[in-house]
């Protein structure tokens, strides 16, 4: 369940704290429907409305949480310069309220924080082990992330809503002084790892460009430039953002808790845009870097892709191959398994996957998709979920 959704039904897009009222009316309604089935509550903290969440709040639903025996996953407010302190912020609630926690694709961007993971995981693990805390953290196998290109602006300015943001942009002394902000802020490398992936229609042209394609990096005006695109889109873009080292995965991966998740929503193949690989390569890019590197057993590497997360949510019956366990099930070949996407051609199967079972039912042999519907709506407290 989206905290952002429960923030935004209560005060839309205001980045004022919840008043006493708008509290009690907050956890009334997040209660309601973590009781309509939902298996846990989603923190986006580093977008609008979540960014506007002060401490007393956060605390209803990790309060919440705890009562529901459910997990609180969490976007933090910061995987950069400040990412150590939001994942303290995390912590310190999670302690306070003896609440699961799921931090979600664990990751420091920007070339000065990539050595910040090994501390970061050592505090995951004293909470762990001296705290007794339920904190596991998942990932996806790639150095890029994925977001609104607007992403790299202050989400403050989403105060108020879409079209006070916009309002704001379109001043010349506010849009000046953001463009100095970002000369700070990004590199021109960095700019050159920012990769258009889906843009309003009028401009598919710059989908698989990088920000130094479509502006010449040697313009003084460069992210005055970027700034009047995110403008002139109207915020319509998503970008590709290649700024995180691969040196950091195998230290994510061969944490016990890690989970391989690919962050990405469902998108098909003839998607108009250029979507992160991870959409479509995720699992089998995993499979193929632990058998090429040796990273761990292959049993321990699929447990992180299906027993492990079901184990983390609750789901009873499923995530392990066992007798009157729910039959959802992958054929795939230890010697071909291979994600063929790229970060400029995303849209293309990976290799190695033979056949597909979900619920028992084939769905997929051989690049042939079933129609039988076979999946089934999954409610908490809904033994097999029917």
């Amino acid at each position: 369940m989206g905290h952002g959704n429960l923030r935004a039904a209560i005060k839309s897009y205001n980045g004022q704290s919840l008043s006493n009222d708008e509290k009690r009316e907050f956890a009334l309604l997040t209660e309601n429907s973590v009781n309509c089935g939902f298996w846990g509550i989603s923190l986006g903290l580093a977008y609008p409305p979540g960014i506007f969440s002060d401490e007393s709040e956060l605390a209803i639903l990790f309060k919440l949480a705890h009562e529901k025996n459910i997990p609180i996953t969490v976007h933090m407010r910061n995987e950069g310069d400040t990412v150590e302190e939001s994942v303290d912020e995390m912590l310190e609630l999670a302690q306070q309220y003896g609440t699961q926690l799921q931090i979600s694709h664990l990751k420091a961007y920007g070339s000065k924080n990539w050595g910040k993971i090994k501390r970061i995981i050592e505090k995951i693990d004293f909470c762990r082990e001296q705290k007794k805390l339920d904190v596991c953290f998942d990932r996806y196998p790639y150095t890029a992330f994925n977001t609104d290109l607007d992403f790299i602006l202050p989400q403050e300015i989403f105060d108020g809503g879409h079209a006070h943001a916009l309002s704001k942009l379109r001043e010349p002394s506010f849009r000046a002084m953001l463009a100095k902000q970002l000369a700070v802020q990004y590199t021109l490398d960095d700019a050159s790892n920012i990769v258009i992936s889906s843009i309003r229609s009028d401009k598919q042209g710059l989908v698989g460009k990088r920000l130094t394609d479509i502006f010449s990096p040697d313009d003084p005006n460069f992210w005055h430039s970027v700034v009047a695109l995110i403008d002139e889109v109207e915020f319509e873009a998503e970008a590709t953002f290649v700024l995180m080292h691969e040196y950091n995965l195998p230290i994510i991966f061969a944490h016990p808790c890690a989970i391989v998740a690919s962050d990405s929503s469902v998108r098909p193949y003839n998607d108009s845009g250029n979507p992160h690989p991870r959409t479509y390569g995720t699992f089998p890019r995993f499979l193929e870097m632990v058998l090429r590197h040796n990273l761990m057993p292959v049993e321990e590497a699929v447990y992180k892709i299906t027993g492990l997360p079901a184990k983390k949510f609750g789901l009873e019956d499923r995530g392990i191959i066992k007798e009157h366990y729910y039959a959802d099930l992958v054929l795939w070949n230890p010697h071909t398994i291979a994600d063929m996407s790229s970060y400029e051609n995303s849209k293309i199967k990976p290799q190695g996957i033979y056949a597909v079972w979900v619920n028992g039912h084939m769905v997929y042999k051989e690049g042939n998709v079933f129609k039988e519907l076979s999946g089934k709506l999954l409610l908490k407290h809904q033994r097999g979920a029917d």
